[in-house]
């Protein structure tokens, strides 16, 4: 299937958990369901068959890897939350890579409904470490399909998000910009077409 936003047909992404970090299966659920929400405004569509079965061919495939180390590097006193896969080429690959330390780490400092993450449930903290996991990918995602390692001053493609931003009720600070939209339905029908064995 095709989203289709105010006559814009953009595409669809069908994402491979390729590696958990120890997510459960319902914060690996959570998460993409982050991402597609996060998406689907742009004309979107995401989603992640269950494991065995096989997506739509349509579809243009993504994998997440959601790694147990983090990286710091020089000159920054956080560790990166997220990063897109580059190859011998240094082209960029469709496979997207998530820090499950740094993402724990800052949303420990984040509040949500008034009240420190650091004191909630255990159980209200994994659906918030999912959230942000969905929402960190969302934003590797864009720069997967917009092709550009630059940020922007607002929208899903900002340089940095709060820890607040991170596991908060509103997908505001995530929006994905109209400029971005013709940008990202060009890549998503190319890596379409190579999954389908076909020319660009």
């Amino acid at each position: 299937m095709m989203g289709v936003l105010a006559g814009l047909m953009v595409g669809a992404i069908s994402i491979s958990v390729d590696q958990t970090g120890g997510l459960s299966a319902r914060q690996l659920q959570l998460a993409v369901e982050e991402i597609a929400a996060i998406w689907r405004d742009a004309g979107v569509e995401v989603t992640a068959p269950p494991s065995g079965e096989l997506s739509l061919t349509q579809a243009a495939g993504v994998s997440i890897r959601i790694v147990t180390f983090s990286i710091v590097p020089g000159g920054r006193d956080r560790p990166i939350l997220a990063w897109v896969g580059v190859g011998p080429d240094h082209a960029t690959l469709p496979a997207l890579f998530v820090s499950l330390p740094a993402i724990t780490s800052i949303i420990a400092d984040g509040i949500y409904l008034g009240c420190p993450v650091k004191k909630l449930t255990t159980d209200v903290t994994e659906q918030l470490v999912a959230r942000a996991v969905g929402r960190v990918a969302a934003h590797e995602l864009g720069h997967y399909l917009l092709r550009h390692g630059g940020h922007t001053p607002r929208g899903l493609m900002r340089t940095t998000f709060s820890p607040n931003d991170l596991v908060g009720s509103s997908l505001g600070p995530f929006r994905v910009t109209e400029a971005d939209w013709a940008a990202a339905a060009t890549e998503i029908l190319t890596l379409a077409r190579s999954r389908q064995g076909l020319r660009p």
